[in-house]
């Protein structure tokens, strides 16, 4: 039987798979990398380092098969990001050129020039924790997602942080189509593309309303 609690260090092997398997819009990023421990680092592991209470995992058969991941104050951990976890994580990877092409290019150009700028954006002032979250692709349309989410909004409003958001990748129609449904609406912030920001208040009263209407019908 599935069973949320927090991320320990033992799940990583696990969580990095997932993060892996789903980086690429929702879709497996595996055969673009040669660096399998590259996007995880930067949007899986600091979270563990730098908000371990607000990281969870879905466990099911004794082994992570989803996780929640994120922070509380997203100028906080993105300042954290920049000064101190991206130049240790950055050693593992080849130095980053000005215009990368392929899949590590990006990512290894994101984690030590990019952080920053991605993550502070005029607009989400409302909004201050963000997140990331994935399943195992087997484990979907489950309700797994969603108690995930309850979790870590649950822990938010506990560590009176009133709102988070998240940026969304265009072209990930399931990721959007989930986010809606747990009620985040878009967020207005300058030049947006290539994602969509969206935000919600750490209020969960609109979802267990909606899960209540639901187990009537």
């Amino acid at each position: 039987m599935a069973a949320i609690r927090l991320h320990r260090d033992i799940d990583l092997d696990e969580t990095r798979r997932i993060c892996v398997r789903t980086a690429n819009s929702g879709q497996d990023s595996t055969p673009m990398t040669a660096f399998p421990d590259l996007v995880p680092d930067i949007f899986l592991v600091p979270y563990t380092v730098h908000d371990p209470d607000l990281c969870f995992v879905v466990e099911d058969g004794g082994r992570a098969v989803g996780y929640i991941v994120g922070c509380a104050d997203t100028v906080r951990f993105a300042t954290w990001f920049r000064d101190e976890w991206a130049p240790l994580a950055g050693r593992k990877y080849p130095q980053p050129i000005e215009s990368p092409q392929s899949w590590d290019e990006l990512w290894t150009y994101c984690l030590h020039f990019n952080s920053y700028p991605r993550m502070v954006v005029p607009g989400i002032e409302d909004y201050p924790s963000h997140l990331h979250i994935d399943l195992a692709p087997e484990f979907h349309r489950l309700g797994l997602g969603r108690e995930l989410m309850l979790t870590y909004l649950k822990a938010l409003r506990t560590a009176g942080v009133p709102g988070v958001h998240v940026c969304v990748s265009a072209q990930n129609p399931g990721g959007l189509k989930y986010y809606d449904s747990m009620g985040f609406r878009p967020i207005e912030v300058p030049d947006p593309a290539p994602v969509v920001w969206l935000g919600r208040s750490t209020d969960i009263s609109d979802l267990i309303e909606t899960t209540m209407v639901s187990r009537a019908n």
